[in-house]
């Protein structure tokens, strides 16, 4: 399983550490080594090393979203000659297929799926481009339940032959993000007919939802043989190897957890009723009320009725000072200070009963993190991650920035892996990174204290966490996700985009201070530190796979 990863070019080195998954991360790593490849000087070993790898990851980017046929043309460039006649069909068919439509692609932008769907039931043929944007946007607006008509009868439209095994595919896949663990069967035939790492990384993933993690793991040994260089898949299998994947523990020591709230009293009143169905296990619940006129008082005070004030203590303050100086105020306090570990938890998540059992695990493996996080989905589509594991981009100092009223928007400097496909597992590992999101995240009190807090240049909200991340990433910490605990958070990805011009506004204003803060300079310091940190987690790993799986 052993993987080369000194030979590669550093950018190329960074982007794959920081994950082998995520269709648009691929293509574009890809790219960056088919380019490495045809550098003028470049040793001829090294070149085909980065030629073969620069194939590889491009299919498994194609892999990610199989009714992408912008793809499929480079694919048939490249390897025609040595795939399969069946995947040499598929993909045929998908170049000729494909016929972008920039009409479907604002509607896929809006959410806005019933039009999508009036345009993809007036076509007669086969149509890989409206299909796709169908599908993912039923997925992403939590309509799944019209997928099942939608597949159907797609096979009088053109949907024969090569054509048709991709549409099983697809079908397949979507009942495996909905955790229908019944298509194992189908996903094992067409793993059979196509034996490529895609279609056997799912079958595993499956194998691992049914309660077969020795099935599991044979199968993610093979993807191995053929990526080596996919660490999420590494991570994964090492861990659920060791057992990590149902690990809980005890914090070793008392945790505080800090809410703060404003205009939220359902969403509050769900939060604590999770919390209370979970137990707090000794520790102390402290509620901000950020002058909510609202029936958050009463909420509050229902809670304190319940548990009593040696369980929660609730602060009104007369206004909303925002996110980071709600945080610092929680911090402030004393009997918070006195308690080893803190744990701030949004007023809109919802965490299942072993959430802290598993932070602890988390804590556990790696005591030298200076923040713990969890991955977050979203409440009622579980299968839309919200935030995992955060790398910083490969591309810092070179990414693309879009032109707004003759200025440049910045790029956000982590990579978004997370929105680049639907939740199959592959943020499912304990693993180290340079952010975790502030829905649900434990620290350590006193370092949280001694480095400063929370920065109020960034109120309301948006980015204080990162900003926190980041400060301490370039004073040599990092963070650990564990991405087996998953959160629900009621808060749907995207919203913000939908909200009004003010809201929209203050985040682009957010990210623009925090692009003050850490420029491109700084943050490639941390991006060398960090990349040494997970490929001596990648080595570990390596090791511990062989001596328990075997080479």
């Amino acid at each position: 399983m052993d993987f080369a990863w000194e030979r590669l070019p550093c950018r190329l080195r960074r982007g794959l550490l920081a994950g082998g998954v995520g269709r648009s991360h691929l293509a574009g790593l890809a790219h960056a080594a088919l380019s490495s490849a045809r550098v003028p000087g470049t040793d001829h070993e090294l070149a085909g090393f980065l030629a073969r790898l620069g194939f590889d990851v491009l299919l498994a980017a194609w892999e990610e979203d199989p009714l992408n046929g912008s793809l499929a043309e480079p694919l048939l460039t490249l390897g025609r000659d040595s795939f399969s006649p069946k995947l040499r069909g598929a993909l045929t068919w998908l170049a000729e297929q494909w016929k972008p439509d920039a009409r479907a692609d604002r509607y896929l932008a809006k959410g806005d799926h019933e039009r999508l769907l009036d345009m993809h039931s007036g076509r007669a043929e086969a149509d890989p481009f409206l299909l796709r944007a169908c599908v993912e946007s039923l997925l992403v607006e939590g309509d799944a339940g019209r997928l099942p008509a939608l597949f159907g009868g797609l096979e009088r439209r053109g949907w024969d032959g090569p054509g048709r095994f991709l549409l099983d595919v697809v079908r397949a896949e979507t009942r495996l993000i909905l955790r229908d663990y019944s298509v194992c069967g189908e996903l094992e035939r067409l793993a059979g007919e196509l034996p490529l790492p895609g279609r056997l990384t799912r079958l595993a993933h499956c194998r691992h939802g049914l309660g077969e993690p020795e099935l599991a793991l044979r199968l993610w040994k093979g993807v191995l043989k053929a990526q080596p260089w996919n660490v999420n898949t590494l991570l994964r299998a090492r861990d659920v190897l060791l057992g990590r994947d149902g690990e809980t523990a005890a914090l070793p020591g008392d945790c505080s957890i800090l809410l703060y709230t404003y205009e939220k009293s359902d969403e509050l009143e769900n939060c604590l009723a999770r919390l209370d169905a979970a137990g707090l296990d000794g520790c102390h619940v402290v509620a901000l009320d950020n002058a909510s006129t609202d029936a958050t008082p009463a909420v509050l005070s229902r809670w304190k009725s319940k548990w009593g004030t040696e369980r929660i203590s609730a602060v009104r303050l007369d206004v909303n000072v925002g996110a980071p100086a709600a945080r610092n105020w929680l911090l402030a306090r004393e009997d918070v200070r006195a308690r080893p570990f803190a744990a701030f938890l949004d007023d809109d998540a919802l965490v299942p009963e072993d959430w802290l059992g598993r932070l602890a695990a988390a804590v556990r493996s790696e005591p030298g993190a200076d923040a713990w996080g969890c991955k977050v989905v979203d409440a009622g589509r579980p299968w839309v991650v919200q935030n995992a594991d955060l790398h910083l981009r490969p591309d810092l100092g070179r990414e693309n920035r879009a032109d707004a009223g003759g200025g440049q928007l910045p790029a956000l400097p982590v990579c978004d892996l997370q929105h680049q496909g639907f939740d199959l597992g592959q943020f499912d590992s304990l693993r180290t990174c340079v952010s975790v999101t502030g829905c649900c995240h434990l620290f350590r009190t006193r370092s949280l204290t001694e480095q400063g807090g929370f920065d109020i240049r960034f109120s309301p909200s948006q980015f204080d966490d990162l900003d926190r991340d980041l400060r301490v990433a370039e004073s040599g910490g990092y963070a650990v996700c564990q991405g087996f605990l998953r959160v629900e958070h009621l808060k749907r990805t995207g919203e913000a985009a939908r909200r009004g011009a003010s809201a929209a506004g203050n985040a682009l204003g957010n990210l623009v201070k925090l692009r003050q803060q850490h420029g491109d300079r700084q943050l490639e310091g941390v991006a060398e530190k960090l990349s040494d940190l997970t490929l001596q987690a990648v080595r570990r790993a390596e090791r511990e796979l062989a001596e328990g799986l075997g080479d």
